[in-house]
C-alpha cells in the first residue's frame, strides 16, 4: 500500500508537466496557421491577369481548328512553355539545368539516325 502511495506522489509532477506539454502543443498548433497567414506578402490578384489571358487563349484554341506544326512552333518560339501558356510564370517553375529543347532534339535525331 505504501508503494502505491509513493508512486502516486512521485507521478504528480509528471502528470502536471504532461498536461502542460499537451496544453502548449494545442496552443501552438492553433497559432502557427495564423502566423503563416500574416507572413504572406504577395497580392492575391497578382497572377489573375496572366491566368485570364491563358484561359482566353485556351478557349480560342478549343474553338478553332487544330494547329499545324508550324503554328505550334511559332507559339513556342519566344521561349514559351507551350503555345497556349507562353512564358507565364516561367521564372517560378523548377527546371533542371540539363533539360533543354536542343538536347532533346539532338537525342531524337541521334535515335532516329541510328536505326
Amino acid at each position: 500500500m505504501k508503494l502505491i502511495q509513493t508512486l502516486r506522489s512521485k507521478m504528480h509532477p509528471v502528470r502536471f508537466l504532461f498536461a502542460l506539454l499537451i496544453g502548449a502543443i494545442l496552443l501552438f498548433s492553433n497559432a502557427i496557421p495564423a502566423m503563416a497567414k500574416t507572413a504572406t506578402k504577395s497580392d492575391p490578384t497578382e497572377g489573375l491577369v496572366k491566368l485570364d489571358r491563358i484561359q482566353e487563349k485556351s478557349e480560342e484554341a478549343t474553338m478553332s481548328s487544330p494547329m499545324s506544326l508550324k503554328e505550334a512552333e511559332q507559339g513556342t518560339k519566344n521561349g514559351g512553355l507551350n503555345e497556349i501558356q507562353g512564358t507565364s510564370n516561367r521564372e517560378k517553375m523548377k527546371k533542371d539545368s540539363k533539360s533543354t529543347v536542343v538536347e532533346l532534339k539532338k537525342s531524337i535525331d541521334k535515335a532516329t539516325n541510328n536505326d
